[in-house]
């Protein structure tokens, strides 16, 4: 197996979520049941830019990297301590309870997909997921708002 870094740490866990993402949400549509409908998104939703053309989608997954570490390696060396977020953007002009639900669901999706997977052979060690808080932001001053939540993935290569 090649050495893990950086790009193959995003690599397997962007394609984690976009590989299982659809399935996960079906299955919370169904537990709720309650009219509140997500939707998977397809491969040019998800983007590590943000510009023009990205904020006219009605919906996008952005991810990146907040934190890149280097930390000794009890064994020598030195590892990567990496924190990547993904979070889920949409357009949310009511706002509200729907709204703020459907964040909480995505985030609850993606959560689930990462820490299900560490029960099989994950690329990095010590890996934490923490949830973001939803939040929301004003665009155009303040005639377009959009609902934000996600998570971030802690681990180690």
């Amino acid at each position: 197996m090649a050495r893990a870094d950086i790009e193959t740490f995003r690599d397997y866990f962007l394609g984690l979520i976009q590989a299982n993402l659809a399935a996960k949400l079906a299955e919370i549509n169904s537990e709720k049941s309650d009219g509140i409908t997500l939707t998977d998104f397809d491969s040019a939703q998800y983007t590590s830019d943000m510009n023009a053309k990205v904020m006219n989608y009605s919906e996008f997954v952005f991810y990146g990297f907040p934190e890149i570490l280097t930390i000794p390696n009890p064994r020598g060396g030195f590892a990567l301590d990496i924190t990547m977020s993904f979070e889920v953007v949409f357009c949310a002009p009511d706002g509200g309870t729907v709204a703020e639900n459907k964040i909480l669901r995505y985030t609850r999706a993606m959560a689930e997909i990462v820490t299900e997977s560490l029960r099989e052979n994950c690329i990095a060690s010590d890996v934490t997921v923490e949830i973001l808080a939803p939040v929301s932001l004003a665009e155009n001053l303040g005639s377009q708002w959009s609902k934000i939540g996600g998570i971030q993935i802690r681990g180690t290569i």
